[in-house]
């Protein structure tokens, strides 16, 4: 197999298929070539392998940010419906600055509505960990669960 080459900003070359970066983003995800999660009771791991991009940025939580984006996007490849949103905007009495990835709405799937945060916010950004190797995320599964759909 020939070395990927990237001949512009949408198409890649392997051998000889052409692949849009789309396509190839989610043949690597599910693949699991790309960010490894394991879902755990009350957490999730998030393992940086080597290759897999690192994230920076202190002013408004910016590397935290980036990481929380990039996981959104690796479980939404999977199936999931999610959305990472600063918690305060939901009214949650937290920082403004902190954030998590939620459901978008209830799926009627309690393995699926879930919340993803950060419990240690205040004390170090999820970018350090993560980008040392893993970072350890907080998990609530079944939200909507007691009947409530609001936000």
């Amino acid at each position: 197999m020939k070395t990927p080459r990237i001949i512009s900003d949408c198409f890649i070359i392997l051998g000889q298929k052409d692949f849009n970066i789309k396509e190839l983003k989610n043949l690597l995800i599910e693949k699991g070539q790309i960010m490894k999660i394991e879902f755990h009771e009350t957490h999730i791991m998030v393992f940086r392998e080597k290759g897999d991009k690192t994230f920076y940025g202190v002013m408004n939580a910016a590397g935290e940010s980036n990481l929380f984006h990039a996981i959104k996007k690796h479980l939404n490849a999977k199936g999931y419906d999610l959305i990472k949103k600063r918690m305060h905007k939901d009214g949650h009495m937290v920082a403004e600055l902190q954030q998590y990835i939620r459901t978008r709405k209830p799926s009627g799937n309690p393995e699926k509505d879930i919340y993803i945060y950060n419990g240690s916010w205040a004390i170090e950004g999820a970018e350090i960990a993560y980008n040392a190797g893993s970072v350890r995320l907080e998990l609530i599964t079944g939200v909507f669960a007691g009947g409530d759909e609001s936000i």
